[in-house]
């Protein structure tokens, strides 16, 4: 976040004593460090949730659906369903993790 309240997602190429270099797709950009307020790394993306709760989901499922013999049905429908929840957990929760705060005036 810079200091007119504009979140940018940027490429870091270079952090120097006075300023730091950034990548804007193949544009690269030179910011002054007193224009930046925080920097913070993204952990994950929402398909990592997608796709744990798309196996955590087809576990279950099976289990359920080889005691009830369901053919593959609970399998499935808790498959979509636990990707659903996992997407939604990732969506809420943004994994980041601050890199710089510039200091409190």
């Amino acid at each position: 976040m810079d200091a007119n309240g504009q979140e940018r997602q940027l490429t870091l190429l270079d952090a120097g004593a006075q300023a730091v270099r950034f990548e804007i797709g193949a544009r690269p950009v030179t910011m002054r460090r007193d224009e930046i307020l925080a920097v913070d790394r993204v952990k994950d993306r929402n398909r990592d949730g997608v796709i744990k709760g798309a196996l955590v989901g087809a576990i279950l499922g099976g289990l359920i659906d080889s005691s009830v013999r369901g053919g593959g049905r609970f399998a499935i429908r808790s498959a979509v369903s636990y990707a659903a929840i996992g997407y939604l957990f990732d969506r809420a929760h943004t994994a980041r993790e601050p890199l710089y705060r510039a200091p409190r005036p």
